[in-house]
């Protein structure tokens, strides 16, 4: 795990369906199409959960893109979608976009993915 020291958070190195090995993530992120599919993933990982837009946004970094991620501390992010806790109004979720960091309300036909938090 990463600790994040401000929010306290620890987040997985690597996107649910990705293991972490010799420093690098391996594999293919699993996929969810719907937040639903995302939440039944998430819900047999204890003590695991699905970060909130705020949470998610403070993985981020602005001076990067493609992925707009610290690829030293999150190794292999893929050029993803990622889902986030915080709903919107059509029962779904809103997403952030690794490729170039932005927070989306809409749903887009891209793969969507989940990184892990637990606190």
């Amino acid at each position: 795990y990463i600790l994040d020291v401000e929010t306290m958070l620890r987040w997985n190195y690597c996107s649910l369906g990705q293991e972490y090995s010799n420093g690098n993530c391996v594999g293919t992120p699993s996929q969810y199409e719907t937040f639903h599919d995302a939440l039944n993933a998430v819900a047999s990982i204890e003590g695991h959960r699905i970060p909130n837009i705020k949470e998610l946004a403070t993985l981020v970094e602005r001076s990067c893109v493609e992925p707009a991620i610290d690829q030293e501390v999150f190794p292999d992010t893929p050029l993803y979608v990622y889902w986030t806790s915080t709903p919107k109004a059509s029962g779904s979720a809103m997403i952030i976009d690794f490729t170039d960091g932005s927070e989306i309300i809409r749903d887009i036909n891209r793969p969507k993915v989940i990184r892990l938090v637990k606190e």
